[in-house]
């Protein structure tokens, strides 16, 4: 969503109503349609002016990290060990930490400050990945196409329907992975499908893939070879790492309770970048921000959920400490 121009507006003591972002544009933050907003009655919320995203993922994450060390160097007596600290662009498409170097920065265990509503810990993510169909076509003037033309455009909607049409984004949720169609493009002589492919199960991630590779191949045999099909990993369950020592989970469970807040311990649906480094050699689960609705102009924060946030890293240092 456009990201240029933010505009954001203070709401302080949040009386549960709808949300006016825009007057002029008629741009409402509706209750209706977001009942996650009762949640925040009476408190201090952050929102876009309608044309925007907000930015709060990540923007929050950072203010939250430099919040907490700001807060322990004004506080000498709060004893810890090393704290080390890292910013990264471009964590959304999963190629954020790709050059992280993780020798360099020698940490037992870190974490993300990427999540959402205030208390989320999470240390399970999806495996991913992305498919590509690119298919080739052939165009023919339509008056003389029998037994000639071959639409390109046509076969992508064949490829589409050929999917579990309930294993998609909008009807699964938890645990349960799925296959989006991410974008198309299509013409009589070539189209081409981006589909994402998610998970948390390793097996049931491969078998994903498989079924994915299954479809272009039985295009191929029954049109001849018209679907060029490229696949790759994206990022791993960094679950799968974790669980081995599960040290660096139940330190920030605590400080979050430490924080005064009820840990809620939920798999991401989605990644982070501690989904790469965790697998480079750091578990590094992820911590709430105190922000819901990313990605769009109804994006929101609330400022104590943030405090909360800045909180619960003071509390890990001091619980690493011991």
């Amino acid at each position: 969503f456009n990201a240029e121009g933010i505009n954001p507006q203070i709401i302080e003591n949040y009386d549960g109503s709808d949300i006016a972002l825009n007057k002029e544009q008629n741009i409402v933050l509706k209750v209706e349609e977001f009942p996650n907003l009762k949640n925040y009655i009476s408190k201090t919320l952050i929102t876009t002016d309608g044309t925007t995203l907000l930015g709060s993922d990540d923007k929050s994450g950072i203010v939250e990290i430099i919040e907490a060390v700001k807060y322990l160097k004004e506080h000498p007596e709060i004893k810890h060990g090393d704290i080390k600290m890292a910013f990264g662009p471009d964590e959304e498409i999963g190629r954020g930490a790709d050059y992280f170097d993780v020798k360099e920065f020698a940490a037992d265990y870190a974490y993300t400050m990427d999540g959402g509503p205030v208390g989320e810990l999470e240390y399970e993510s999806f495996n991913a990945a992305q498919a590509t169909f690119k298919i080739k076509g052939v165009s023919v003037h339509p008056g003389t196409a029998k037994g000639k033309m071959i639409n390109a455009g046509l076969i992508a909607s064949e490829i589409i329907q050929m999917f579990p049409k309930d294993e998609v984004p909008e009807k699964t949720e938890g645990y349960e992975g799925f296959y989006l169609l991410h974008n198309m493009q299509a013409r009589i002589e070539e189209a081409e499908m981006v589909y994402i492919i998610r998970d948390h199960d390793k097996e049931k991630f491969l078998a994903r893939k498989k079924f994915a590779e299954e479809v272009a191949a039985k295009i191929n045999e029954k049109y001849g070879n018209v679907v060029e099909y490229e696949l790759y990993d994206q990022y791993y369950n960094m679950g799968d790492v974790i669980k081995e020592d599960k040290r660096c989970v139940d330190v920030a469970e605590q400080a979050i309770k430490n924080a005064g807040v009820t840990p809620i311990i939920i798999p991401i649906r989605g990644g982070t970048d501690g989904s790469k480094i965790s697998y480079m050699g750091i578990p590094t689960p992820n911590i709430f921000v105190g922000g819901e609705n990313f990605h769009g102009q109804y994006e929101f924060s609330c400022l104590e959920h943030m405090i909360k946030a800045a909180d619960t890293i003071v509390e890990i240092a001091k619980l690493a400490k011991k």
